[in-house]
């Protein structure tokens, strides 16, 4: 994977998809951290050997298989 900084911001619809890196010195209490961990949509496998420490903050019903 290659990164190309662009500049500016996006002015109406992207026609290709941009990535954007986290600032974190604009975070300002845990809440703005918590917003952005739940945007990045972070999974862990049953294979981790701390899946069991941390199963109760899982979705059990909503799993997805690794092809």
């Amino acid at each position: 994977m290659e990164f190309k900084v662009e500049k500016g911001g996006l002015d109406g619809t992207p026609k290709e998809e941009i990535f954007y890196f986290i600032d974190f010195s604009k975070l300002s209490n845990v809440n703005d951290l918590m917003k952005v961990l739940a945007s990045m949509g972070f999974g862990i496998s049953n294979k981790n050997p701390y899946f069991a420490e941390i199963k109760e903050f899982l979705d059990m019903d909503r799993p997805v298989k690794m092809k």
